[in-house]
C-alpha cells in the first residue's frame, strides 16, 4: 500500500491470523444480520406509511425528516465516526472523556442550530413550508438525532456493536409502526412526523441509559489529530446526507410534494438491499481496520469483499429491476403507479453503493477521510447536474437515473484511485460487473427479459468477477484472502 496509516507493532502472526479472520468475520456477520433485519423491518413498515399517506403527505414528511437528519448532523459534529475511530485507541478513562467532550459540542452546536432556526423563522425566509409547519417539532427530532448518534458512535468505540441495531429497531420499525397507528387516527405528515420525534427521543434515552457510567466521567481535551478527523467526518457525514437527499429536494423545487412521495416510495425498495447489507457493513468495517489486530488484514478484505458485493449485488438488482412492477402494485397500490419506473432504474444504485462500501472505512483507517469527502463531493456534483438536466424533462424517473449514473461513475473512479493511490487492485472487478450488470438490465427491457437473469449469473465466474476462493470464503464463513 502506497499511503500510510498508523503501523502497528502487534500485526498477527501467521498462526494467529486465522483466528483473528474468524472473529472478524463472526462479529462483522452479527451485527450486519441484526441490521439487516432492523433496516428490513424499517423499510417494509415505511412503504405501508407511504401507501396510508398517499405521495403527496408521503412527499411531505420524506422532506422533513431528510432535512432533520441533515441539521442534526450537521448538530452531531462527526462524533458518529470519530468516537468510533479513537475511543479503541485511547486508555478507557479518556475515552469516556473525550465521549463527554462530545456531548459539550453537541450542545454548543445545537444552541447556535436553535438560534439561526429562530432567525429564519422570524424573517419568513429559507424554510420549506413543511418545515415552518412543524415548527418546535423540528428542532427536537434535529437534537434527538445529534445526540442519539453520537451516544452511538461510543458504543462503536467501546465495540458495543450489537447493541446498535436494538436501538435501531426503536428509531426506524418503532417510529414507522407508530405514525402508522397515529394516522389512522390523525391523518396528514404532521402526525406522521410527531410520531417520529417521540421515538427517536425515546430512543435517545434508552442510549443514555447504556453509557449512564460514561457520563460521569469528567471531560478530557480532544487531540489535534482527532479533531482535524472529526472536522472532515462532519463535512463527510453532511455531504452523504446531502447525496441522499439532493433528489428530494431538487423534485421538490422543481416540481412538487407529489412528485418528492413518487421518487421516495420507488427509491424505498432499492434502498431496501442498502439498509440490508450496506449500511450495517461500515460500522465494523471501520472499527476492525483501525484496531491494531485486525488492520493488518483490511487490503484482502477489500479485495475480496469488493467482488463478493459486486457480484451478489449485481444480481440481487437485476430481480429486482424485474420484480419491481409486482412489488409496487402489492405494497403501495395505484396510487403510486409513478413508482414502478423508478424502482427499477433506482435498482442499480445499491449495485454503486455496494462497490463504494470499503471506501470510507478505508479512508478513515489510514486517518485520510479527506478521500471520501472528495469521492463523496465528486459524486454529489454528478447527481445535482444530472437532477438539473432530467428532472425537468422526466420527473422522478430522471432524479432515479441521476442517482444510479452518480454512484456508478464515482465506483468506477474509486477502483481507479485505488489502484494509483493505494496499491489497492479492485479496477476488474468494479468495471466488469457495471458493464455486465448494465448489458443485462437492457435485456430486462426486451420480451427475452428472463434472459438478463439468466446471463448475470452465468458470466460471473468466466469472467473472473467471482473466484473459487470466494465460494470457499462463502462455504466456511472465513475471510481468508
Amino acid at each position: 500500500m502506497n499511503t500510510g496509516g498508523p503501523q502497528s507493532s502487534n500485526a498477527p502472526e501467521t498462526g494467529q491470523r486465522a483466528e483473528l479472520q474468524r472473529r472478524m468475520m463472526a462479529g462483522t456477520a452479527g451485527y450486519v444480520v441484526l441490521r439487516a433485519i432492523t433496516g428490513a423491518l424499517g423499510v417494509v413498515a415505511s412503504l405501508f406509511l407511504y401507501r396510508l399517506l398517499g405521495p403527496d403527505q408521503a412527499g411531505r414528511l420524506q422532506l422533513v425528516l431528510a432535512l432533520g437528519m441533515t441539521v442534526g448532523a450537521i448538530a452531531g459534529l462527526g462524533f458518529y465516526d470519530t468516537l468510533a475511530r479513537f475511543v479503541p485507541e485511547r486508555s478507557p478513562e479518556e475515552g469516556r472523556g473525550i465521549f463527554r467532550r462530545a456531548l459539550t459540542l453537541n450542545g454548543l452546536a445545537l444552541a447556535v442550530g436553535a438560534v439561526v432556526f429562530a432567525v429564519l423563522w422570524a424573517s419568513g425566509w429559507g424554510l420549506p413550508p413543511e418545515v415552518r409547519h412543524a415548527g418546535v417539532l423540528f428542532l427536537v427530532f434535529a437534537a434527538g438525532y445529534a445526540l442519539y448518534t453520537t451516544s452511538l458512535g461510543m458504543l462503536r468505540g467501546t465495540g458495543r456493536l450489537t447493541t446498535i441495531p436494538r436501538l435501531d429497531l426503536g428509531v426506524n420499525f418503532g417510529s414507522k409502526v407508530t405514525a402508522v397507528g397515529v394516522v389512522l387516527l390523525v391523518p396528514g405528515f404532521l402526525a406522521a412526523f410527531a410520531a417520529h420525534v417521540v421515538m427517536q427521543v425515546a430512543m435517545l434515552v434508552a442510549a443514555f441509559w447504556l453509557v449512564r457510567e460514561v457520563l460521569r466521567s469528567p471531560s478530557v481535551r480532544l487531540h489535534r489529530e482527532e479533531s482535524r478527523f472529526g472536522v472532515l467526518i462532519l463535512v463527510g457525514t453532511v455531504l452523504q446526507l446531502l447525496l441522499s437527499t439532493v433528489d428530494l429536494y431538487v423534485l421538490r423545487i422543481l416540481l412538487g410534494p407529489q412528485d418528492v412521495g413518487l421518487f421516495a416510495a420507488g427509491a424505498r425498495i432499492p434502498l431496501l438491499a442498502e439498509r440490508i447489507v450496506l449500511s450495517p457493513m461500515g460500522v465494523p468495517l471501520l472499527y476492525y481496520f483501525s484496531h491494531p489486530r485486525y488492520g493488518e488484514m483490511r487490503e484482502a478484505v477489500v479485495r475480496r469483499g469488493t467482488r463478493l458485493t459486486g457480484a451478489v449485488l449485481g444480481y440481487a438488482a437485476l430481480i429486482l429491476a424485474a420484480a419491481a412492477p409486482l412489488i409496487i402494485r402489492i405494497l403501495l397500490g395505484p396510487a403510486y403507479a409513478g413508482s414502478v419506473g423508478v424502482a427499477r432504474i433506482y435498482a442499480a444504485h445499491a449495485l454503486g453503493m455496494g462497490l463504494l462500501i470499503f471506501s470510507v472505512p478505508l479512508y478513515g483507517s489510514l486517518n485520510h477521510p479527506e478521500y471520501g469527502i472528495f469521492q463523496g463531493g465528486v459524486t454529489f456534483v454528478i447527481n445535482l447536474g444530472l437532477d438539473l438536466l432530467l428532472v425537468p424533462r422526466y420527473g422522478p424517473l430522471g432524479a432515479a437515473y441521476a442517482g444510479a449514473i452518480a454512484v456508478g461513475v464515482t465506483a468506477l473512479g474509486a477502483a481507479w484511485f485505488f489502484h494509483a493511490r493505494l496499491g489497492i487492485d479492485v479496477r476488474w472487478p468494479v468495471a466488469g460487473v457495471v458493464l455486465l450488470y448494465a448489458g443485462c438490465f437492457l435485456i430486462l427491457t426486451t420480451p427475452f427479459f428472463w434472459a438478463g437473469l439468466v446471463l448475470y449469473p452465468a458470466a460471473l465466474w468466466p469472467l473472473r468477477l467471482l473466484r473459487r476462493g470466494d465460494f470457499r470464503l462463502l462455504a466456511r464463513g472465513r475471510a481468508a484472502a
